[in-house]
C-alpha cells in the first residue's frame, strides 16, 4: 500500500552583490534581499536551493543583512557554514521546519579552476536527507536533496579559456555522490545553478551525462509534450528521480529588482510505501 505526498522545491541564485548588474546594485542590498525574501515566502516552498549566498547575505562583516532571519523561523538553513569570517559554503540548503527535519546533511568540494582557498565561488555540493514530520501518513518518509552551483562555461575575464573540462569533473563528482550507498532508495532532488543550459536547441553535455550518470530526470523537460513542447533551458534546474513532476514555474520579470536570475520552483509528488502497511 502507498501513500501520496506533494512538496514544492525552489530554485534560487540570489546574486553576489559584489559582481551583479549595474540596475541591480543601485537597487541596494538591503532591498534586494527584502524583495527577494517575499518572492520566497510568497512561492512558499517545502526546500530551498540557494546559490551564490555570499558573506553579505549571512551577516557577516560591514553592510550585509541576515537572509536566515529574513525568511523567518521556519526556514532552518542546512551546512550554513562560516569560518573565519568566510562562508564557505555559498549553496545551503533551506527547509521548511514544519514540513520536514533534517536527518543527516554534508557537502563535498568541487574540482575546480582553482584552489577551494583561492575561488571567489568555493564549488560545492551540499546535501540532505529530510524526514516528512506532518500530521499525514507521508509522516517518517525521507528524500534526498542535493544543491550545487557549477563553474562557468569560460572565464569571465577572457572567453577564450574555457572551463567545459571543470564542469564535467563536476559533474561527475556529483554523479559519484548521488549514486553513493547513502541514498539507495531515496527519491532525489538535485537542484541548482549548473551554467548549463538544456532545450531543444542546445543542451550542454555536462548536465546530460548528470541526468543519465545518475538515473535522473529534468523537471521541466519531463512536462514537455507534443502539444506542449517547451522546455525551460536556461541554466537553473532541477534533477530528479523517484517523483512525478506535477508543476513547474518560472517567476518571469524579476531581474530588474532583486537578481540576476529569474526563481524557479516545482511542485513534484511522491509515492512512498506505507510505513507498517
Amino acid at each position: 500500500m502507498t501513500v501520496s505526498a506533494k512538496y514544492r522545491f525552489m530554485q534560487y541564485n540570489v546574486m553576489h552583490h559584489a559582481w551583479g548588474n549595474e540596475t541591480l546594485l543601485a537597487v541596494g542590498l538591503e532591498k534586494r534581499t527584502e524583495n527577494m525574501v517575499k518572492i520566497i515566502t510568497d512561492a512558499a516552498p517545502d526546500v530551498l536551493f540557494l546559490a551564490e549566498r555570499h558573506e553579505e547575505y549571512a551577516n557577516v562583516g560591514e553592510d550585509s543583512v541576515d537572509m536566515n532571519a529574513a525568511l523567518g523561523s521556519n526556514y532552518v538553513f542546512v551546512q550554513d557554514r562560516i569560518e573565519n569570517g568566510t562562508v564557505v559554503n555559498r549553496v545551503p540548503i533551506v527547509y521548511n521546519a514544519l514540513t520536514f527535519r533534517c536527518v543527516e546533511s554534508g557537502y563535498i568540494k568541487l574540482t575546480e579552476e582553482c584552489s577551494f582557498e583561492q575561488s571567489g565561488n568555493k564549488r560545492v555540493v551540499t546535501w540532505a536527507i529530510l524526514e516528512d514530520i506532518t500530521e499525514t501518513e507521508s509522516k517518517g518518509h525521507r528524500i534526498a536533496v542535493f544543491c550545487t552551483h557549477w563553474s562557468t562555461n569560460v572565464q569571465w575575464n577572457d572567453p577564450t579559456v574555457s572551463y567545459a573540462a571543470y564542469k564535467q569533473q563536476q559533474s561527475n563528482e556529483m554523479q559519484a555522490l548521488i549514486n553513493s550507498e547513502k541514498f539507495e532508495g531515496l527519491p532525489i532532488i538535485a537542484g541548482g545553478d549548473y551554467n548549463a543550459t538544456y532545450n531543444s536547441v542546445k543542451k550542454h553535455e555536462c548536465y546530460v551525462s548528470l541526468l543519465e550518470g545518475a538515473g535522473l530526470v529534468d523537471a521541466s523537460a519531463s512536462l514537455a509534450t507534443e502539444e506542449n513542447p517547451y522546455v525551460y533551458g536556461d541554466v537553473d534546474h532541477f534533477a530528479v528521480s523517484g517523483c512525478t513532476v506535477e508543476s513547474f514555474t518560472i517567476l518571469w520579470n524579476t531581474t530588474s529588482y532583486a537578481s540576476d536570475h529569474n526563481p524557479i520552483y516545482s511542485d513534484m509528488i511522491f509515492e512512498f510505501n506505507k510505513i507498517g502497511g
